[in-house]
């Protein structure tokens, strides 16, 4: 027990304001079993309190940046830890999990941290991180996993800042035996993240962090509780020796209200935390409850007047209530308020009570009237199992005579309100009003700048801070141990002097030494090692030289390499013809650019190439005598005389041929190959177009097949009948399936022509043409006709205004009776037009039937010659292009 004592002034007296209870001091005992207290940071982007900046020295001091919650906070912690001193409790931090750069250049407000936006979304989520798949909301390594695995151990680091042990020594991540109780209660490291200093180089490791914030990032409440959860089940809880007895709280700190895991069922129990409806695996009352039902670790909540029930419903699931509501730039309410939770979780110093108040396995020790054994004369070192009895009578002494938990009761208390007898402490820097002056820690200068006693790069500035002991204050600023002097124009050793002595690398070679380059060596000019050869590289040239002295010779961008070119002797006119070909410009080392890979004219041989270039393959080929060169290969000529050929050949076209048939007999369907001598299927190599088929050597379609009944041949293919059961009303005919009005004679004015039953100005009404002549309707203009000289395919109809043979659209079409006929017109359509002089008959009365008559008309000629000319028209159009049924 340090001679300052412990809460009993400190804590317990102030928390007879923060929480109006009547707490009752002991005296000086043995020390009680720490607590470990682990205090959860909020680090979103709204503890700036709609400033720019945290009032920091990185931030410029600036005056609006003090008035920040993250501003505020942080000092109200370093005073309540001030406050409590280094012997009450075991503390830890954890802020939102952060990514740390230590390579990157501070800036206000987020120094050398990064918000993590990078991570892969976990499993299912696509889009931009928000809710679940927020990637600020998580440690890096955290995706959707529920419970403890490696990706815990490879990340936790990034959200736990400060253990609430001695750090684990390196490679170990969780905490041995020895590392519990650390003798400062991990207080001086806790400073360190909430000093308002942090590095200002971009070197690794970061000697003096600090906890930032951002205004776009998040506040992940429930993942910050599950990671809590997973430190204390896996890391503190499982190692600590006196793990039965200690108390673990978690202290969660924050402004706002959950924007991560917002996912809310029904109801939760938080007597067993069973819930009804659909609760998000992290939200921040699933895991607040998992935490003290599952894990014994309460969760109290420390948050702003402003904020919402949300956090009170947090609190009553971690065990606690409700959440304590102070304004958090309220630096002293803040500080009250966290000394009161830990003076509230402290747990008593040993009493002379016949318990083990302090969890050492020993009763009654230490206390300084400790009351007589009753029942076990014999044990005197008080071991757990026997009674004391209580029996002194109370003295105004500082102490508790009879034994009952209270000190010097029944007595007026001394000047600070304490027990009679106990003294009025001296004054000490603590944080308290120790001497109850009404000052805190005067004459301390506590808080005031300071910088520690280095030069060079070992200077740091911090703040005046108490000592551990309490007897004075020390500067917090880091001591940075000198490291070796380099060339970086900054004094690395600390000895007053920049870039001195022997500098690594100066004087030491420089330039390649290669190509055309010479070496030289380094020297250090301003902060920078510079190299003082004489000879520089140079753009690289085709030349056989390393002019840019890289080692590799003509490795350059020659813009010419590769073009084409027509090397010497190659008649550019032959490029291209036969086997002669350009080339293509290369270097070539002290020749330069140079054309190669061209292809000159040579003597010419029999290989069925131009190798002259003159145009011809193998014109005047050289053979061996009796041969003659063919297709590319010299063959035996044929001889005059009764055999020409030698047994085997026969003679084709003056040369022979192997024989390889001539005994060889196929069955029907097949042929002899004369390359192979083999039988194969007359369709063995022919390739018929769609729809085509080949059968015997011969590509067929429905014109030669026929279709089934129901069909029709168009274009080759069999098609359903389209006009099948299609019933027109009169006046109409049947076209592709669709009824298309008639155009019967006299429908339109002279001048005139029927198109699909409408009447549109006819542009051929006037013309004449010759006998090899058609008008185009297009244009009125007489075209010669070729298809009166060509002859179409089955199924097939010449187009005039074209000349091509299309498929005869009259195969689709059914006129309504033998009066009407289908043909083509010379743009190709089809349509449905008189049977020449057929004219519709009546029937009679004493007669059966009715119909066609193709008696001459005997009105024809009433009608004048144009009326007969045109029928004489359609007359031949009708017998070129009638449709076949």
């Amino acid at each position: 027990m340090v001679a300052r004592g412990r809460l009993t002034r400190r804590l317990l007296t102030l928390s007879l304001v923060v929480w109006g209870a009547s707490l009752l001091s002991s005296p000086a005992r043995a020390q009680s079993l720490r607590p470990n207290i682990l205090v959860v940071f909020d680090t979103s982007g709204s503890m700036l309190y709609n400033d720019a900046n945290d009032g920091s020295a990185l931030c410029g001091n600036n005056a609006n940046g003090k008035t920040s919650r993250i501003y505020s906070l942080k000092k109200a912690l370093r005073d309540a830890l001030t406050q409590v001193g280094t012997d009450e409790a075991n503390f830890g931090l954890m802020r939102y999990p952060e990514l740390e750069d230590p390579t990157k250049a501070p800036v206000c407000p987020e120094g050398h941290y990064n918000n993590d936006t990078t991570t892969a979304l976990p499993v299912g989520c696509t889009g931009t991180c928000r809710g679940a798949c927020e990637c600020g909301c998580r440690l890096p390594t955290h995706t959707t996993e529920t419970t403890y695995n490696t990706w815990y151990d490879n990340g936790y680091r990034s959200a736990l800042v400060v253990d609430v042990t001695k750090r684990p020594t390196l490679p170990a991540i969780k905490p041995a035996a020895s590392d519990f109780d650390p003798n400062d209660g991990n207080i001086a490291n806790i400073y360190r993240w909430i000093d308002g200093t942090e590095d200002s180089d971009t070197t690794a490791p970061i000697s003096d962090p600090e906890l930032r914030t951002h205004a776009s990032w998040y506040t992940p409440i429930g993942r910050s509780l599950f990671y809590a959860r997973m430190y204390f089940d896996n890391f503190v809880k499982p190692n600590d020796p006196k793990g039965a007895c200690r108390t673990n709280i978690v202290i969660f700190v924050t402004d706002g209200d959950e924007t991560c895991d917002t996912q809310k069922g029904t109801t939760i129990n938080t007597a067993d935390c069973t819930t009804t409806g659909t609760w998000g695996a992290f939200h921040p009352e699933v895991q607040a409850c998992a935490l003290n039902v599952t894990s014994k670790v309460k969760t109290y909540v420390l948050t702003d007047v402003s904020t919402s029930a949300a956090n009170d419903a947090i609190a009553k699931a971690g065990g606690t209530g409700s959440a304590i509501r102070v304004t958090l730039t309220d630096t002293a309410a803040v500080r009250a308020a966290l000394v009161g939770i830990i003076a509230a979780t402290v747990p008593p110093v040993e009493a002379c009570n016949g318990k083990d108040d302090n969890c050492n396995g020993i009763i009654d020790e230490g206390v300084s009237n400790m009351c007589p054994v009753s029942n076990d004369p014999n044990n005197a070192d008080n071991k757990l199992g026997s009674a004391a009895a209580h029996c002194a009578v109370e003295a105004c002494n500082c102490k508790d005579d009879d034994c009952d938990g209270q000190i010097d009761e029944g007595f007026p208390p001394n000047a600070c309100g304490g027990a009679c007898g106990c003294a009025v402490p001296v004054e000490k820097c603590n944080g308290l009003d120790d001497n109850c002056d009404g000052n805190i820690d005067e004459g301390f200068n506590v808080g005031a700048s300071c910088v520690n006693a280095g030069v060079g790069a070992c200077k740091r500035g911090g703040i005046l801070a108490c000592k551990p002991d309490m007897t004075g204050t020390f500067c917090d600023a880091p001591v940075v141990t000198p490291t070796t002097e380099v060339c970086n124009n900054i004094d690395d050793n600390c000895d007053g002097l920049v870039d001195n002595g022997a500098l690594p690398g100066v004087g030491e070679a420089c330039g390649s030494g290669l190509g055309t380059c010479s070496l030289g060596t380094y020297a250090c000019v301003n902060g920078k090692l510079t190299c003082n050869t004489t000879s520089m590289p140079m753009n690289e040239t085709c030349n056989g030289l390393d002019d840019d002295c890289d080692g590799v010779v003509d490795n350059g961008n020659f813009p010419t390499v590769g073009q084409d070119c027509v090397c010497a002797g190659l008649d550019p006119a032959k490029v291209g013809v036969g086997v002669c070909k350009g080339g293509k410009l290369a270097c070539r080392g002290k020749a330069g650019i140079v054309c190669e890979g061209c292809v000159l004219p040579s003597a010419e041989i029999c290989d069925n190439k131009d190798n002259d270039c003159d145009g011809v393959s193998d014109q005047e080929a050289k053979c061996p005598s009796g041969f003659g060169c063919r297709e590319g290969a010299c063959v035996i000529v044929c001889k005059p005389g009764e055999f020409p050929c030698p047994s085997g050949y026969k003679c084709v076209t003056d040369v022979c041929v192997p024989q390889r048939c001539a005994q060889v007999t196929c069955a029907s369907g097949m042929h002899c190959d004369e390359a192979t001598g083999q039988c194969v299927d007359l369709c063995a190599g022919v390739v018929c177009n769609s729809p085509s088929v080949c059968m015997q050597g011969r590509c067929l379609d429905c014109e030669s097949l026929g279709c089934d009944k129901g069909q029709v041949c168009y274009q080759g293919a069999c098609r359903a009948e389209p006009c099948a059961g299609v019933k027109c009303s009169d006046g109409k005919y049947c076209a592709d399936g669709k009824c298309v009005d008639l155009c019967p004679p006299g429908k339109c004015n002279a001048g005139d022509r029927c198109v699909a039953g409408e009447c549109v100005a006819d542009k051929c009404a006037t013309k004449v043409c010759l006998q090899a002549q058609f008008c185009d309707p297009a244009d009125g203009v007489c075209k010669g006709d070729v298809c009166q000289a060509k002859q179409c395919g089955s199924g097939q109809s010449c187009v005039s205004q074209t000349g091509d043979c299309e498929a005869d659209p009259c195969r689709l079409m059914v006129c309504p009776t033998d009066c009407w006929q289908c043909v083509t017109s010379v743009d190709g359509k089809g349509a449905c037009i008189p049977n020449g002089q057929c004219v519709q008959t009546k029937t009679k009365v004493g007669q059966k039937g009715g119909g066609c008559s193709c008696a001459f008309d005997e009105d024809a000629g009433r009608r004048g010659p144009w009326s007969l000319l045109a029928f004489g028209l359609v007359a031949a159009l009708a017998s070129r292009r009638r449709r076949a049924r």
